[in-house]
């Protein structure tokens, strides 16, 4: 009779162990700055911290009826207290800043940025806080500077079905009357432009070989500057 070998089970036991977090103790009650001209004012849409844990800054973009504000708070203790009046930069433009919407403080907490992505109807800026000795004053105002083409106007004439400026037609038919005449006078050249070359280095180009002769880029100099610029 067949014999059968007996079946050695293992059990074992595995052991693990789950991992540890911090744990986040809150310091002190909820932080609402005093000073708000708005019920609404959404204190806490944007927050940010020094790097050192003692300076904290809260935006209220909706204080005011949409200008906003930012309250500092300096930590004391076990707890925070508010370092000054609300801020609210002077030479924003319009009813609707949004200040406060995004806020950043530097590392030792004495110098805050505030944006207000709704000042100039639109276009937006950001203001430079600083503190000395506790007290906090605007020092700063920064913003994109406008340039030729100013999205703000161009989008108010696109209502309009127009444009707010008029192109260079008059460049762009001298350039290529320019062309014609040199390769009527035997000469091909190009015009290189952007991304081809940088923004506001736009250029002909003239390309020579071993076979042209002193007298071809003489003539063509001549050509240029009797013919082509005289024009």
């Amino acid at each position: 009779m067949a014999h059968r070998r007996p079946r050695v089970v293992l059990a074992g036991l595995l052991l693990f162990s789950l991992p540890s977090f911090a744990q986040l103790i809150e310091r002190g009650g909820k932080i609402a700055g005093a000073g708000a001209t708005s019920e609404a004012a959404r204190q806490g849409a944007s927050v940010s911290l020094s790097a050192d844990g003692t300076t904290a800054i809260e935006g209220g973009p909706y204080d005011g009826s949409g200008r906003g504000a930012v309250w500092v708070f300096a930590r004391t203790g076990a707890g925070w207290a508010q370092q000054g009046e609300r801020l609210a930069a002077n030479d924003s433009v319009g009813e609707r800043v949004f200040q406060g919407r995004s806020v950043a403080l530097s590392a030792d907490g004495n110098t805050a940025l505030v944006g207000g992505d709704g000042d100039d109807g639109g276009i937006g800026a950001a203001w430079v806080f600083t503190r000395v000795a506790g007290a906090w004053a605007q020092q700063a105002k920064a913003r994109s500077p406008r340039f030729y083409f100013d999205w703000k106007e161009a989008k108010a004439w696109a209502e309009k079905g127009m444009t707010p400026f008029t192109p260079a037609v008059s460049v762009a038919f001298a350039l290529q009357e320019g062309l014609r005449m040199l390769e009527e006078e035997g000469f091909l050249v190009v015009a290189i432009r952007p991304p081809t070359v940088p923004i506001g280095t736009a250029r002909l180009r003239l390309s020579f070989t071993a076979e042209h002769a002193d007298a071809d880029i003489t003539r063509l100099a001549d050509i240029v500057r009797n013919r082509v610029l005289a024009g």
